[in-house]
């Protein structure tokens, strides 16, 4: 779905794109959304997708929310028209092995977690713990050096507090959208 209008000036730096993987609320699928935006804050794509889940002891939990995880990035990715230079997720949605291992991206790729979150970085994943702001960052790389795009990228949306709060946004853009799909169905 394309946002109605055109991001009046694209950060130099680049764009940022959030991923999101929600579970329905009856248990029986997900919702994915990617949520790309500027280094301002402003929007430049959203694109979103669910996927069905089967109902089976065949599976096991974890396996069966990383492979819907892993279906709906791979959809949203294919389905995005601009260019991020940096895809985050959420750290409780989204597992280490989801973004890094099975999609192979050639972007960083970062998992944002909160202080309080039980979230822990992977042997493979590098943390950074940004000063003063509560929050976890699980790099699937090295994280970006000292005058690289990305770090000012993200150091932008740190300084801005626009490093979690578009995960919101993302959510608040699916359920907007499945309200629309409501209305007209």
């Amino acid at each position: 779905m394309g946002i109605p209008f055109r991001a009046s000036e694209a950060s130099a730096d680049g764009l940022a794109a959030f991923l999101r993987v929600i579970p329905f609320p009856e248990g029986t699928g997900y919702d994915g959304a990617l949520f790309v935006m500027s280094g301002n804050g402003e929007p430049v794509e959203f694109c979103f997708s669910s996927v069905e889940t089967p109902r089976t002891a065949l599976w096991r939990k974890k396996d069966l929310v990383r492979r819907a995880a892993v279906e709906l990035a791979r959809s949203l990715m294919n389905a995005c028209r601009s260019s991020p230079v940096l895809v985050l997720a959420r750290a409780e949605e989204v597992g280490p092995d989801v973004l890094s291992g099975a999609l192979e991206l050639s972007i960083p790729v970062c998992r944002v977690a909160r202080a309080l979150d039980l979230s822990t970085a992977a042997p493979d994943e590098h943390e950074e713990i940004p000063a003063g702001d509560g929050l976890h960052l699980f790099w699937s790389v090295e994280p970006p050096g000292h005058g690289e795009a990305t770090r000012r990228l993200i150091d932008g949306l740190l300084t801005s507090g626009l490093l979690a709060e578009p995960f919101d946004r993302a959510e608040a853009g699916l359920r907007e959208v499945r309200s629309v799909e409501t209305q007209q169905g």
